[in-house]
Parts: structure tokens; C-alpha cells; sequence
């Protein structure tokens, strides 16, 4: 291609040199030659919904909507562009537009079944479970082998406490689709929660009761066959029935859980409200300002404070406790189990109940800022400070010399500083101690990789070592 344009400077040569940098994820020169093929011919749809791509995944989706729009004026029929456009004001955190495209799209052609799992995971993602469940089923509909939205729907199954149905999905994926490893994973949880649908809350504790192995196989989607794992049997006990009407005192709950939720959504491109996470969260808050209660008024020790299946009372970084201290740890641990009800689509767990190896290796949370060629749009804001502290640790580091010191402080983008160290790289934080003055801790660490083709990671990562997780535990104790 890059012959051909040589010899002949032409729109379709550009536009077939795109397809090849965008196929293989090198999306800035795909960008650019999708926009030389468009400033040639103009009136090119597809080359204008290309720009778009490159655009959302590079993470402008403003920019992204512009482009679609070119292509919709050429062809205001072309439907891939109308989804795109929804995907992009997704993208954005906008998900009452992505919605209200979708829904435009369903309009012009009901049979497109990508407009109804585009819809539907805008409504999931909204909080909206029983119109994203219908627009699941409708999909499925139209394409019974779709194994995401197969997936899908037994998650919003489960949500709603439709346990058989849920399994019933989740079954179905496992048979017809063996490299949907998610849903025997999936499929395993929900019966674990099935059994336990009519025991008391908190009786129930997924990070005690499920295997290691198990937890850390769903979290790298280790393939099934090689966990030494039983497949529970599921069982008749009957879903929640949601027909039922609530009392006065658990309605008077749920408006205080509103009003607590309403205080907490995060105003910022990329991040959106979902009623349901929050709604969670608001229960959350109230249930450990309740146990919080109980254990203030009580006179005795706080060794004779106890809650059933506790977190603490099983294990301290990897180690066993006395099974009647109550500690932050319990009090962390409701609101893991409210996040990872709120989201069942949701890994959660407590990194050190994972296996112990696992542990020791550092497994931890990951945050791209960077990914690639992609300026993530949730996390790209943070862009900015985090690079300043990038660059301050390194400065600060006695075995660079002057010269060095003086090329970091004037590198303006994460490649110049790559390019200064010449290797993969990361700084870790000071995280000062308050219950131990003097004492410092490792905070997080600010990581710059490079990734093929022509591109970069830079990420906050979070390793949950041992070390690191018993300084935490006492200074948190």
C-alpha cells in the first residue's frame, strides 16, 4: 500500500492502508490515513465512519461523533454509524443519547439485533436491568448463538434474582460456546447464591466459602479444566419473588439508601450513573453505619463483638485469626459484599483469600490512563497530576545524574520519558503513616510500558503483596 501511494497519491489506496494500521491496532496512522482518503473523496461513508473508530477507540468520542455524522449526511440509512455514534456517547458517559440512537436505529430496522445488545448494555450499564434483560431476550431472539449477550442476559437474570433462568443462560453458553470460559464461572456463582437464597445475609460470605482456585480462575479466566474444582448440582429452591410487597420499615430503608446514593455519582467524562450500583452502595452505607452502632454501644471488649461469617474472623493477610475479632476489615467487607451484589458481572473479592501464591506475586487493581494508542476517557483526567508526581519521583532518584534529571523535567509526553530511560519502567508513591509518624508506606505505582505497534501504557497499578498488605493492616488496625 504505502507502494502504491508512491506511485500514485489516490483516496482508495490511503483508505486500504487504514483498514490494514486499524486491523492491526495501530489506530494514529490509521487515523491519518482514513482522514487523507476522506479530504480526498469526501463523500466516502465508509472512510468517515473509520475516522470515527479511530477516533472513539483513541479516546476522543466528541470528535468521533463528528465523524459519524459526515457518514450519516452521505447515508443517513447507514445503521453501523447511527450504533457507532450510540457507542461513542456511551463512551462519553452520555447514556441517555446512546440510548436514544439505539432506540432510532431499532426504529428504521427492528431486525438488527446489534442495535438491541448495543441498547441493552447501555441500559445495564444505567442501572435499567428489566430493559436490558428485554432487549437481551429480543436479541437473542434474532441471533439465538450471540455468546456475549447469552452472558448477559443470565447476569440480569441473576440481578433480578431469577436464579434459574440465570443458570439456564449461563448453561446454555457453556454447551454451545466453550471459549465463553466467563459463563461456567458465571453459572457456578449463581448456583452458590441459589442455595443460599434463604439463609440470612450475613451468613453469607462468597470470599470465605468459595475455593481460592475458583476465585482467582474467574479473575484470569483460566480455563475450567484446569482448576481441580466440583460443579455444583443446582437446585429448586424458588427465585426472589419481587411481586412481594415491601413493609413500611424496609420502604423507609430504601429512601434513606436513596437519598445516601444521590450524594455519590462522580460528575466526569466516562463515568455514569447506574441506579442500581447506588441504590447498593446507599444500602451499604447503612448497614455499616449500623453495625458501626452496635459496636460503639457495646460496654464489654471489643473481642465480644462478633458477626457471623466474618472477615476477620477467618484470616489476617493470609493468616488465621481469633474468630471473635472484629476489625476494619468487617466493616470493608460489607461494602464489598453490597459492591459485588449492586454488579454480579463484577469480579470483588479480597486479594490475599485468593491463593497464596497468587498472593505472594503481588495481584492487584489495575488503572490505564494510557492503553495503547488509547487515551482512556474515564481515566485520561488524571493525566496530568499524575505525570508531574511521575516525574518528581524520578528526579528525586540520587542515581540518575544532572543531565538526566534536567531531560525529565523538560519531557513533555510519556514517550519522551521512555525514550530517556530506553526500558519499561515505574515509580512508587510515599504514602505517609498517620498512626505512625515517620513511617512511610508504599503508595501506588505509576507504571510506563511500551506496546506494540507504537504505543504505550501507562497505568496506576496497585500490587497487593504480602508486605504491603500487613503495613496496611496495621496501620489500618
Amino acid at each position: 500500500m504505502t507502494r502504491a501511494l508512491e506511485l500514485q497519491n489516490d483516496s482508495d489506496s490511503y483508505y486500504q492502508r487504514g483498514l490494514v494500521y486499524y486491523k492491526n491496532k495501530n489506530y494514529r496512522r490509521a487515523l491519518l490515513d482514513f482522514k487523507n482518503a476522506a479530504n480526498i473523496e469526501p463523500k466516502h461513508k465508509l472512510t468517515w465512519n473509520y475516522v470515527g473508530l479511530c477516533l472513539n477507540v483513541l479516546g476522543q468520542p466528541l470528535q468521533a461523533i463528528e465523524a459519524y455524522k459526515k457518514a450519516l449526511e452521505i447515508d443517513p440509512n447507514f445503521k453501523e454509524a447511527n450504533v457507532n455514534t450510540g457507542q461513542a456517547f456511551k463512551e462519553r458517559g452520555d447514556l441517555q443519547s446512546a440510548e436514544n440512537i439505539f432506540t432510532k436505529t431499532i426504529e428504521k430496522d427492528g431486525t438488527y439485533f446489534h442495535a438491541y445488545h448495543m441498547r441493552g448494555m447501555t441500559r445495564f450499564a444505567g442501572g435499567k436491568i428489566r430493559e436490558a434483560l428485554a432487549d437481551f431476550q429480543q436479541c437473542l431472539e434474532l441471533e439465538p448463538q450471540h455468546k456475549d449477550v447469552r452472558v448477559l442476559s443470565g447476569v440480569a437474570h441473576q440481578s433480578l434474582g431469577l436464579f434459574k433462568s440465570a443458570i439456564a443462560d449461563f448453561e446454555f453458553s457453556v454447551a454451545n460456546h466453550e471459549d465463553n470460559i466467563l459463563a461456567w464461572y458465571h453459572r457456578e456463582v449463581a448456583v452458590f447464591l441459589q442455595k443460599r437464597l434463604d439463609q440470612r445475609w450475613e451468613t453469607v460470605n462468597m470470599d470465605i466459602d468459595l475455593e481460592p482456585h475458583f476465585k482467582e480462575g474467574m479473575s484470569k479466566k483460566t480455563n475450567p479444566i484446569l482448576l481441580n474444582y466440583t460443579r455444583q448440582a443446582a437446585t429448586d429452591v424458588a427465585d426472589v419473588d419481587t411481586s412481594r410487597q415491601a413493609s413500611e420499615d424496609l420502604r423507609k430503608i430504601v429512601e434513606t439508601s436513596v437519598h445516601i446514593a444521590r450524594k455519590i455519582p462522580l460528575n466526569s467524562p466516562g463515568y455514569v450513573r447506574n441506579d442500581r450500583q447506588l441504590q447498593a452502595i446507599g444500602l451499604g452505607v447503612l448497614e455499616i453505619a449500623q453495625t458501626l452502632r452496635k459496636f460503639w454501644r457495646l460496654s464489654a471488649p471489643p473481642q465480644a463483638f462478633t458477626r457471623k461469617r466474618s472477615i476477620s474472623s477467618s484470616t489476617v493477610c493470609g493468616k488465621l485469626t481469633s474468630p471473635s475479632l472484629f476489625n476494619w476489615r468487617d466493616v470493608y467487607d460489607i461494602a464489598v459484599k453490597w459492591r459485588r451484589l449492586g454488579e454480579p458481572n463484577d469480579n470483588v473479592w479480597w486479594v490475599d483469600l485468593l491463593t497464596q501464591n497468587q498472593f505472594a506475586e503481588g495481584f492487584g487493581s489495575h488503572t490505564p490512563i494510557v492503553t495503547g494508542h488509547t487515551h482512556v476517557v474515564r481515566y485520561y483526567p488524571m493525566f496530568d497530576t499524575a505525570f508531574k508526581i511521575t516525574k518528581s519521583i524520578m528526579i528525586s532518584n540520587s542515581n540518575y545524574n544532572d543531565d538526566l534529571k534536567q531531560k525529565i523535567q523538560e519531557a513533555k509526553t510519556y514517550s519522551d520519558l521512555h525514550s530517556l530511560l530506553r526500558r519499561d519502567f515505574w515509580v512508587v508513591t510515599p504514602c505517609h503513616s498517620l498512626s505512625r509518624p515517620g513511617h512511610i508506606m508504599e503508595g501506588t505505582r505509576l507504571t510506563l510500558q511500551y506496546v506494540i505497534p507504537e504505543g504505550y501504557e501507562y497505568s496506576i497499578r496497585t500490587p497487593g503483596t504480602p508486605p504491603r498488605w500487613e503495613d496496611y493492616d496495621i496501620e489500618m488496625s
